[in-house]
């Protein structure tokens, strides 16, 4: 197993850490480097003070892969601004820039040096619509995460194994999906589905053996008893009125009232997801406060792994899903064949990277009968399929195990591999924005400014 040190404590570097199931300790809560003779892998996301700096040049710089960041030296010089880079043959598109850095003369010499800094990365900077890559013409728009998590984690993975394989160790890691086996997740966001609607979609995946996650809407007592006679679904929150507010208190209103109604109801949701897939620290606040365990946020990241997110002695993992649903494709006027194959196409990538496929879907019985060919291929192939809560627990419970002596069956290892994606010669498409783009931001803004002024609308069967 790769084992390493982490100069100073980091969200992003142990988030990443843990992505990639390496085993990790904090130098300035553990001491010194000479403390840790078994790592293989030392990253320096900090400034070295003079004994450390020693220790490392004497007894570590020849046998571990030596990682180091701007933020190792103060006199880091800015090289350029960039969305996009092509390294050994592979392409990341960040979306948001990222600076560029040299490495600086006072950095060690013996070290792979990250040319971004990951924590700066990492921030989140809001949520702006994006186009999703599509074999069609038209392509399908959602508002997320401004800067592209997934690309950015994945270009300091491959980075990571590069320094690794330079000094021939052998990436042996925890494996990052239960049994080792291709996983597939599907959410449901129930908001405006007509009981006909959900009860249709349940016997779809009651009868593919589908253990879904519902985030549920509070608006219908009706269907709120419904939800109570499910099987082998997760119940989960989505909104009472169906909008994500800029302060905690109205945040904190919204949940707990929606929360009340589902306990009312005998259910006791743990996970969350928000109207919109909005997320801002002012809701986050509010799930920590009422200890949630998960929640899932596309404005927050999208098609990443997992990401835990810490507050004092707390902590709610984020696990991001595939912004695109069925409705959305229908809007951009795909075909029913064209939506089953966008989806099976994403689920297709997602287990040949070894990354769970995380799709998720609004109850419509025009958009329901498109459903059961995705799970004809999950199952086909063999998918695992969890849902939301088994996998944070799951995930949760191997980042507490990564590095214990002695774990349990949660933990198998694997070796670790480049995360490769292949994306199409007219990728860049997804940059030219067409009237279409600007509609359905203006659709959204209208929707978004409707659910402020007058909550949930009144549905009528």
């Amino acid at each position: 197993m790769v084992k390493a040190i982490l100069l100073k404590k980091s969200a992003a570097w142990q988030n990443l850490l843990t992505q990639m199931g390496i085993c990790y300790k904090i130098l300035e809560e553990t001491g010194s480097p000479a403390n840790h003779n078994d790592c293989q892998l030392f990253i320096i996301n900090g400034s070295l003070d003079v004994e450390t700096c020693k220790c490392l040049e004497e007894s570590h710089i020849d046998k571990i892969a030596v990682i180091t960041t701007p933020e190792a030296s103060r006199t880091a010089v800015k090289e350029s601004i960039r969305t996009d880079i092509v390294v050994n043959g592979d392409k990341y598109y960040f979306d948001r820039p990222l600076v560029f850095y040299q490495k600086s003369d006072r950095i060690v010499k013996k070290s792979s040096f990250l040319p971004f800094s990951l924590d700066e990365a990492f921030k989140w900077k809001g949520s702006i619509r994006k186009q999703f890559y599509s074999k069609q013409k038209e392509m399908p728009t959602e508002n997320v995460r401004k800067t592209n998590l997934q690309e950015v984690f994945r270009f300091t993975w491959n980075f990571l194994l590069d320094a690794l394989e330079e000094k021939k160790l052998i990436p042996v890691t925890s494996s990052l999906l239960p049994d080792n086996r291709p996983l597939f997740i599907f959410r449901i966001d129930t908001d405006f589905a007509t009981e006909r609607d959900t009860v249709e979609l349940y016997e779809i995946c009651r009868k593919h053996n589908i253990n879904a996650s519902w985030f549920v809407d509070v608006h219908s007592e009706k269907l709120l008893s419904a939800y109570t006679k499910f099987t082998e679904q997760e119940i989960a929150l989505h909104c009472d009125r169906h909008y994500v507010y800029r302060k905690m208190e109205p945040n904190e209103r919204n949940i707990v009232r929606a929360n009340q109604a589902l306990l009312n109801a005998g259910l006791a949701p743990r996970g969350f997801a928000a109207p919109f897939g909005a997320w801002n620290p002012e809701l986050e606040k509010v799930l920590f406060a009422h200890d949630y365990l998960y929640s899932s946020e596309f404005a927050y990241a999208y098609d990443a792994l997992p990401i835990i997110r810490w507050q004092e002695n707390k902590r709610i993992l984020q696990i991001p899903v595939h912004p695109i649903n069925p409705g959305r494709l229908r809007r951009s006027h795909f075909r029913e064949q064209e939506i089953g194959e966008y989806f099976i196409d994403y689920i297709r990538q997602c287990s040949s990277r070894g990354v769970p496929a995380i799709i998720y879907h609004h109850p419509s019985l025009i958009l329901n009968a498109l459903i059961p060919r995705i799970f004809e291929y999950v199952n086909k192939h063999e998918f695992n399929n969890l849902t939301m809560e088994n996998y944070a627990i799951w995930w949760l419970k191997r980042a507490e195990n990564l590095c214990r002596i002695k774990s349990d069956e949660v933990l198998m290892t694997t070796e670790l591999k480049r995360d490769i994606i292949n994306y199409p010669a007219d990728y860049e498409r997804i940059y030219k924005k067409s009237w279409r783009y600007w509609l359905h931001e203006w659709e959204a803004r209208k929707a978004r400014l409707y659910f402020k002024r007058n909550g949930y609308p009144q549905y009528l069967d």
